[in-house]
């Protein structure tokens, strides 16, 4: 028997406590900043009815990091990649107007890009895509 192996019995409930005790104190060291942004969100959930899908614009390697805590979190669902940026605006503008965008195809938005921030998640954002036209007649700016 190597000297780790005979040791490992030792050190193993202090390597357990120690772990406690990050995971008591300081549990955001676990959690993903993913997860943390949609957990602490507050404006999501309102904008977007119950069975309502969030239109997607990214990849399917995102995919899961997003859709994940946003059911678990915000009771809500996004939809699964769409292929180009004028099927994402369609999708999200003929419902919440919210738009979920990996930063990598920003680009693809044009004009759009610079519609309002509703949640910055790091590698993707929530986008408010509305027309404008349409948020004056709601009378929000």
């Amino acid at each position: 028997m190597n000297d780790f192996a005979a040791c490992l019995p030792s050190i193993a409930p202090a390597i357990a406590a120690a772990a406690a005790i990050v995971f008591w104190v300081k549990p955001t060291l676990l959690a993903r900043s993913t997860t943390a942004v949609i957990k602490e969100d507050s404006a999501v959930r309102p904008r977007v009815a119950p069975g309502e899908l969030i239109a997607y614009l990214g990849s399917d390697a995102m995919y899961w990091r997003i859709a994940n805590p946003l059911l678990y979190y915000q009771e809500r669902s996004l939809d699964f990649p769409l292929e180009s940026a004028p099927e994402a605006l369609a999708r999200a503008r003929g419902a919440s107007g919210l738009l979920v965008v990996d930063r990598a195809r920003l680009d693809e938005l044009g004009e759009a890009a610079a519609a309002p921030t509703v949640l910055d998640g790091g590698p993707w954002v929530v986008l408010d895509v509305r027309e404008p036209s349409l948020m004056l007649d709601r009378g929000e700016r």
